[in-house]
């Protein structure tokens, strides 16, 4: 948590949005890190559920009596059910005194609640708050400010989130992330022509839930890594890669804060209508050098 976010309490909104846009549905665009707390490998591992998987049952729930259950699974047992836990969340979403947004909440829509309810959700499994028979009521509760948010694994959150144990990961070579993102768990979306340099772009999505950090030590001036604007010590959802017709390939990424990118080329099956929305294209070498552990989960 950062420093000017220790101490603080949340200023509760009331429920009146809904969980999803019922217009646009669910997107990888959606989850937005908020500004205090450093659980970027949560909102990283939202996107890419998202992504690969817009109608698993923890993305799309239906309140009951105004309340959404969400039930979440140990990382180390997570097909074990006796260890799951089930919070019934309301959609009181925590905002600043200013009406920011200090934590999660959706880039693309202001109505959506999604990301900010499961953020909450993952905040209690994280505080271990008491679990009845029936299951943890969470209101105005917990306090977001409070919960130990480090340490965390985007990897452990996906097995999580989605109950999974077939999980692995590796540190980054040329040969691996190409196999990776194009073959193993990867396809070739299509291929297009960059307007801006004429050259052609073979632009591969992936299909599995996969996410990559960088290191954590040595930043560059800024808090970068290896002089890129890639943040150090920070987890990013893998979306695919691009490869040039001159041979050059890129690990296409979003950053969980959602801003906006000029690094090229985008990919071609993203809908770039409402911003870049924190995408960015990275030389694989640069990949290399910058990022410490790539890992997915099926």
């Amino acid at each position: 948590m950062k420093a000017e976010c220790t101490g603080k309490t949340c200023n509760w909104q009331k429920p009146t949005t809904a969980w999803k846009d019922g217009i646009d549905g669910i997107h990888f665009t959606d989850p937005v890190q908020g500004y205090c707390p450093d659980n970027c490998y949560l909102i990283a591992a939202l996107s890419s559920i998202a992504l690969v998987q817009p109608n698993s049952t923890i993305l799309n729930k239906t309140p009951i009596l105004g309340k959404y259950s969400i039930t979440l699974c140990d990382p180390d047992n997570p097909s074990d059910i006796n260890l799951q836990k089930t919070y019934k969340v309301t959609p009181y979403q925590c905002l600043d005194a200013a009406g920011g947004y200090p934590f999660a909440h959706s880039k693309t829509s202001s109505a959506e609640m999604w990301p900010a309810i499961l953020e909450k959700a993952y905040g209690a499994f994280k505080s271990t708050i008491p679990i009845y028979s029936n299951g943890t009521t969470l209101d105005k509760s917990p306090n977001l400010y409070d919960v130990p948010w480090q340490p965390g694994n985007g990897i452990n959150a996906l097995k999580t989130l989605t109950g999974s144990s077939n999980a692995d990961s590796k540190t980054p070579s040329e040969i691996d992330i190409v196999q990776d993102l194009t073959v193993t768990f990867g396809y070739l979306w299509g291929t297009y022509v960059n307007p801006r340099t004429n050259k052609v772009i073979s632009s591969y999505r992936v299909g599995t839930k996969m996410l990559a950090w960088t290191y954590s030590g040595s930043p560059s001036p800024g808090g970068y890594v290896y002089n890129l604007r890639i943040a150090a010590n920070h987890t990013f959802t893998i979306l695919g890669m691009n490869i040039e017709d001159s041979g050059q390939s890129y690990v296409v990424l979003r950053d969980p804060h959602g801003g906006n990118s000029e690094l090229e080329p985008l990919p071609m099956w993203c809908d770039y209508s409402t911003g870049v929305n924190g995408i960015i294209c990275v030389v694989v070498s640069d990949f290399i050098n910058a990022f410490e552990t790539y890992g997915w989960v099926l």
